[in-house]
């Protein structure tokens, strides 16, 4: 329940013309300070803005820090994308911005396991740390 806060508070997604990039702007306007919070991206905003995106090929860094993030397509059970699904820390009433852009993303730690299970009646099992 704690990542809805965040979920609501994307304001902003905008092309960087003939760049190939695009800028996101995610606020925190809780007082709380949010800890590896999982943000939910619309993919079809993403191609809004970036429409030339190659999936094989962008990273998504912080501007402020030059960190890249960890990120995650989801599929929803279909076969296009469904989200852009963003690992992110945030101090209470702050913002972040961050950029999607072409290169080679960071390989990170997977922190959670998981498939789906057609011999146990179509169940899905998963674990995490």
């Amino acid at each position: 329940m704690r990542n809805v806060f965040l979920l609501a508070s994307i304001i902003f997604l905008a092309e960087t013309k003939g760049f190939g990039q695009a800028t996101i702007v995610i606020t925190n306007p809780s007082a709380f300070e949010r800890n590896e919070e999982v943000v939910a991206i619309p993919w079809a905003d993403v191609i809004s803005a970036y429409p030339d995106i190659d999936t094989t090929a962008f990273l998504v860094m912080n501007i402020v820090t030059i960190k890249q993030l960890p990120y995650q397509l989801e599929y929803r059970g279909t076969k296009k994308v469904q989200n852009l699904l963003l690992l992110v820390s945030m101090p209470a009433k702050s913002k972040m911005v961050l950029q999607i852009k072409k290169g080679k993303p960071a390989i990170f730690l997977a922190k959670t396991y998981c498939r789906y299970v057609p011999e146990r009646k179509e169940d899905f099992a998963w674990e995490n740390d």
